[in-house]
């Protein structure tokens, strides 16, 4: 009993105790009354069975498996009921229809073919949320519950994303300076990140540090990875010591190759000398010259053996006179 309800009661009990001619007018208020006490609530739309879906975008990283939540309040699930999922920019849209209480392969996109699945022991419980197996960049966008028996419809947000460990790199920035770049990379994102530098306590950089992170983050698809580098200080107390290594250590191999090229070089070429001299003594041996050297060694042994002769009638000669 309300406190308006009381109220009206009062005023026709005092209605009935002033005046005796006004009985009929209290009858008729006290009916009236118990009609009002006695009546059933009339069903308003807080009462209705209601579909709901999370009202927040459901994010979810490429390869993974999601459930869009969706559940049947202040009603129940009935064997016979038609539950669809769709995806509207899809042709066909239906991604899921489920009725009498099996899948219907014909009205399904192929695409999402024993990708999709009901929790259907759940579903006397109202529990009509829908699971992606292994979703894709592709599976992005707006996807719509519906149940025919209460006719009914609910629309859920699905965010897919892609994201990569940053790498971080020393880069150049000044060969007459200690001072170096750091660069920080991180590929494959989806959507696009944005990238921040971090000092050793997870502060924004604003000075000075030894310790650096880079972060990447997307906040859409509540995703961030980052990378830690430690510069120790001794990089920095020679000036360009990393540099001056780098020079010196490319120049001594420099001179090395060329040493060594030269020294492969010179010695082809001795090789190709001595066997360039080999072949011009061989070739005066073959043929005509072979005969020619015969012969000038038979001419100086000829004269070998006259001088001989000689020698040996001179030591005659004298032997007789004596």
């Amino acid at each position: 009993m309300t406190c308006c309800d009381f109220c009206f009661f009062f005023t026709c009990v005092f209605v009935h105790l002033r005046s005796q001619r006004k009985m009929s007018v209290c009858r008729c208020c006290l009916g009236f009354w118990l009609f009002f006490l006695h009546s059933p609530p009339a069903v308003t739309a807080t009462g209705q069975s209601e579909l709901v879906c999370s009202p927040q975008p459901i994010t979810a990283l490429a390869g993974d498996d999601v459930t869009l939540p969706c559940r049947l309040e202040r009603t129940t699930f009935a064997s016979d009921d038609t539950l669809m999922w769709t995806k509207p920019d899809l042709d066909p849209k239906y991604i899921y229809v489920h009725k009498h209480g099996q899948l219907v392969f014909e009205s399904q996109n192929p695409s999402y073919s024993y990708c999709t699945a009901l929790f259907v022991d759940q579903l006397m419980n109202g529990n009509v949320s829908l699971k992606i197996f292994n979703v894709k960049l592709s599976d992005a966008g707006n996807y719509t519950c519906i149940l025919h028996s209460v006719q009914k419809e609910a629309l859920i947000q699905l965010r897919v994303g892609a994201v990569s460990t940053p790498v971080i790199s020393l880069v150049a920035a000044d060969s007459s300076s200690s001072s170096v770049a750091l660069q920080c990379e991180s590929a494959g994102w989806y959507p696009e990140p944005e990238v921040l530098w971090l000092d050793g306590d997870g502060n924004l950089l604003s000075k000075h540090s030894n310790n650096f992170t880079c972060r990447v983050q997307q906040k859409k698809i509540n995703q961030s990875r980052e990378t830690e580098i430690r510069i120790s200080g001794d990089f920095f107390s020679a000036p360009s010591g990393l540099f001056v290594s780098i020079t010196t250590g490319l120049a001594v191999g420099t001179v090395s190759v060329i040493i060594a090229f030269f020294a492969v070089w010179k010695l082809t070429c001795e090789g190709k000398y001595t066997l360039t001299s080999n072949d011009d003594v061989k070739a005066p041996l073959s043929d005509a010259g072979l005969q020619n050297l015969t012969n000038r060694i038979t001419e100086e042994e000829r004269e070998m053996a006259e001088n001989k002769m000689k020698s040996w009638s001179l030591e005659a000669t004298d032997k007789g006179m004596t």
